[in-house]
């Protein structure tokens, strides 16, 4: 028993030593030299499924880190979102990767999709990450589980696949392989929708954990597993530099968007037929600088909708919202009638004012889909907390 704390001190010694020379390393990343001169980094992730021939990209999303501000801007691209490329007689986006990796490998097949991603979106995407299931099982278990606060009962059997999900709601701590089931989660009312607001809501949770404490004891092993599990043009030093960023970052700070568009069969293949006029506005504020103003209550104008069974839920949320000084222009019932959560959706870009929303509604899930054609600055779609959360 003696021996004990003589351990514990060796191995704290050892963590805060390795620490050290992990900050020290971070310092010749280019990555750290992108973000002490201000400018955005961007990279996209990309999560592939294992099959036995082939590696196909069942996720995909552009993240952009402005520095100067501490915003993170995370896009959603749907996997089978319809791209045109002359030379390529291919459909959807995901399907570039497979045909990249047929043709020459993992390279080939990342090459692809980022070349297919940054004419899309006419922007540079310099850096990407790419990783399979087991990858993420196995930095997830390094992290020591992220938790989650689940929705909704999840239930899904798939034999033939060997998949099986089953989640009861509420705040839960999940290991890598839960993780990952979470993610592949589809079979709800929104489909692939919900599934990549999973994901997103997956990113913020990650961040939740690298903030911890504990986990500084965690980051060596963290960063030898990432190393393993990632394949990715970004250094040692880069990596390192970005877990410091992100333990930085203020969770709250995050700017969440699914690509523009809708569903659509063609030839009776279903796609997302991306909205290219809406892109460009997405693409607009991917660019900007000035993303965050100051609030003046009085100003917000908002919409409300019920997405509950509760027929006096719409009536008295307008009224609360009124006394806290919130312009409520319009409401009425949401197409569905039974949302788990309430949820705010920012019509401007500046989260500041979907956050102040979200602040007095005791809401924190927050997405931004932008409108030029709304008087409003956000949308609040009530869900079936409303008396928890609001507290009426």
């Amino acid at each position: 028993m003696a021996n004990k704390p003589k351990k514990i001190k060796i191995i704290l010694s050892l963590a805060l030593g390795l620490l050290f020379i992990m900050i020290v390393l971070s310092f010749w990343s280019p990555v750290n030299r992108t973000l002490q001169k201000g400018q955005r980094l961007n990279l996209l992730l990309i999560g592939c499924d294992e099959t036995e021939n082939s590696k196909r990209a069942d996720v995909l999303m552009f993240i952009s880190f402005h520095p100067r501000q501490r915003l993170a801007d995370i896009l959603s691209i749907p996997r089978d979102s319809r791209v045109r490329v002359p030379q390529y007689k291919l459909l959807r986006i995901n399907e570039f990767f497979a045909y990249g990796f047929k043709k020459g490998g993992i390279e080939e097949g990342i090459a692809l999709t980022q070349e297919v991603t940054q004419t899309l979106l006419g922007l540079e995407i310099p850096y990407y990450v790419q990783l399979d299931f087991s990858g993420l099982i196995n930095i997830i278990d390094a992290l020591g589980g992220v938790t989650i606060d689940i929705a909704e009962k999840m239930d899904y059997d798939d034999n033939w696949g060997n998949l099986h999900i089953h989640f009861k709601p509420g705040r839960q701590t999940l290991n890598g392989r839960q993780c990952l089931e979470y993610l592949r989660f589809r079979k709800d009312s929104q489909g692939d929708i919900g599934r990549m607001q999973r994901q997103r809501s997956f990113i913020k949770a990650v961040t939740a954990r690298i903030k911890s404490p504990a986990v500084i004891f965690r980051m060596p092993r963290l960063m030898w597993t990432s190393l393993r599990a990632l394949h990715t043009n970004l250094s040692l030093y880069d990596l390192v530099t970005l877990l410091f960023e992100l333990r930085k970052l203020n969770t709250q700070n995050f700017r969440q968007q699914q690509l523009p568009g809708k569903p659509r069969s063609i030839r009776g293949a279903l796609v997302w037929e991306i909205d290219h006029e809406r892109l460009e506005k997405v693409s607009q504020l991917l660019r900007s600088e000035s993303v965050l103003t100051d609030i003046i209550p009085g100003s917000i104008r908002v919409d409300v909708w019920n997405g509950t069974r509760s027929r006096e839920a719409v009536e008295e949320v307008t009224k609360y919202l009124r006394q806290k000084g919130v312009d409520v222009l319009s409401w009425g019932y949401f197409e569905r009638r039974n949302v788990p959560h309430t949820k705010i959706i920012d019509r401007t870009g500046n989260i500041d004012s979907a956050h102040y929303l979200g602040k007095i509604l005791r809401c924190d899930e927050i997405e931004t889909s932008l409108s030029d054609s709304s008087l409003t600055q956000a949308v609040i779609i009530i869900g079936e907390d409303w008396r928890h959360k609001i507290a009426l």
